[in-house]
């Protein structure tokens, strides 16, 4: 190609961003440049070259495919528009696009997957999905042994960390306990659960301990309604705050609810000595 003061100016620039210039391109306007770090070739038009807007599609396109193989996705196509790729996961086969930027920091996720996810964690719970609800990482539930309808954010579902609120409400006016029960857990850790139910058996599938465990009732003090022995059960945490257990303890003992209401074992004596008292300060109150 024959060297002018026009195409030395050009040459110059291409070098200076790492591009060979190497011919004349489909009009004009256009001409053909070399990539040497890659060495595809990439047609461009001076200007797009003078202002660093030159890229190389073929290796944008090639570290689109790593991204995605690196968070077990296949590239399989392109998208709605140029931010959007196709991609199919790995281990379910699903299909659905994502932004570029999404695949390349992670932060995305099969839904159909994430669906069936949030509907088998509904069931473990007792609960039946109805439909969405009102905010992000909400759903409205049908709880199965009630049948009421009730809208509960999805991770509360997935720690246990929900109640049905007509049901709880009209707990509170029914008779009710104050219980403590003594836990050897599937590892023969043994440690102590004070909490409040209207139904203390029925609390012991709710810890999430699994069927190996031994849950024994130790003691239970009756009251006349949930909100009094809520409210006694409160007073008995806050006198004994500085022996319970951390959530992360309890968490390693295998409690899934429950958690900031554990004790060690030694307890058991000084706790059964309030609940004497108690007793006795019901019976004089009678």
């Amino acid at each position: 190609m024959k060297k002018t003061k026009f195409n030395e100016k050009h040459i110059r620039e291409a070098e200076d961003i790492g591009l060979e210039l190497i011919g004349a391109g489909k009009n004009p306007n256009y001409k053909i440049y070399r990539i040497k770090g890659c060495g595809h070739l990439k047609e461009a038009t001076p200007q797009h070259v003078r202002h660093f807007k030159v890229e190389c599609k073929s290796c944008i396109e090639e570290r689109y495919k790593k991204d995605a193989i690196k968070h077990g996705l296949e590239l399989i196509g392109d998208g709605r528009d140029k931010r959007y790729r196709t991609y199919r996961f790995v281990g379910c086969g699903h299909t659905r696009e994502f932004t570029t930027s999404a695949i390349r920091k992670g932060v995305f996720k099969c839904e159909e997957c994430q669906k069936d996810k949030i509907e088998k964690e509904a069931l473990s719970q007792g609960l039946e999905i109805i439909e969405s609800g009102k905010s992000k990482g909400y759903r409205v539930y049908r709880f199965v042994n009630c049948g009421h309808i009730q809208e509960v954010q999805t991770t509360h579902v997935r720690d246990g960390n929900f109640a049905c609120q007509v049901c709880e409400q009209s707990s509170k006016l029914r008779p009710s306990y104050v219980y403590l029960f003594h836990i050897t857990n599937k590892d023969g850790e043994t440690f102590l659960k004070l909490g409040s139910s209207n139904k203390p058996s029925s609390r012991k599938t709710k810890l999430g301990l699994g069927e190996d465990a031994v849950i024994s009732l130790v003691s239970a003090i009756n009251f006349e309604t949930g909100s009094l022995a809520v409210e006694r059960e409160m007073a008995l945490h806050k006198k004994f705050k500085s022996y319970v257990l951390s959530k992360e303890s309890a968490k390693r003992l295998g409690m899934k609810d429950g958690v900031t209401e554990c004790y060690p074992v030694d307890m058991q004596q000084t706790i059964l000595a309030a609940f004497d008292g108690i007793i006795k300060q019901n019976e004089v109150a009678a």
